[in-house]
């Protein structure tokens, strides 16, 4: 027999009927565009929803803006909710001086914060600087490979940024 697939809300008005329920659980959703374009916005909208529902949720910067130029942002939308930080439903990570010093050891220091807060909704923003700090692609699909096993075979949901130019057309 199949086991039902389940879904969590996006916290994305529309977004749940478009996905027949909202985001799948466990998976991965990769969030790509340039920068400035709401990436981090739409993925930190999910976990608001998701502390809003009782789930402990993580952010996780990696080389990003200040911890506190984030929640400054975001202080401005109507989904942000100070009190689900203040409870730790929501924990905005730092990790870029932890990988800065040891970017091979990427996988050891996501697995640690995550097992530390058991969140059911993690986002990482943006995943392609662990790209640049390894400088070994087989190294950063290896360690992609084993982080997204983690995450899922944990039953988690994985929101990742990633930004990415549009292609230009000439």
């Amino acid at each position: 027999m199949v086991k039902e697939l389940k879904r969590v809300s996006t916290g994305i008005p529309g977004l749940d009927e478009m996905l027949e329920g909202g985001f799948p659980v466990p998976s991965l959703i990769l969030i790509t565009g340039e920068p400035g374009t709401g990436k981090t916005t739409f993925a930190v909208q999910s976990l608001f929803e998701g502390a809003k529902n009782g789930e402990t949720c993580l952010y996780i910067t990696v080389l990003s803006e200040p911890l506190w130029m984030v929640q400054k942002f975001l202080a401005q939308y109507k989904f942000y909710n100070q009190s689900l930080i203040d409870r730790k439903k929501i924990v905005f990570l730092d990790i870029s001086t932890a990988l800065r010093k040891q970017p091979t050891y990427m996988l050891n220091i996501l697995m640690r914060e995550i097992e530390k807060y058991n969140p059911i909704r993690i986002v990482i923003d943006p995943i392609n600087v662990m790209k640049i700090l390894t400088d070994d692609i087989r190294a950063y699909r290896e360690f992609l490979h084993d982080f997204i096993m983690f995450a899922k075979n944990s039953d988690r949901l994985l929101i990742a940024t990633y930004e990415m130019p549009y292609a230009k057309v000439v």
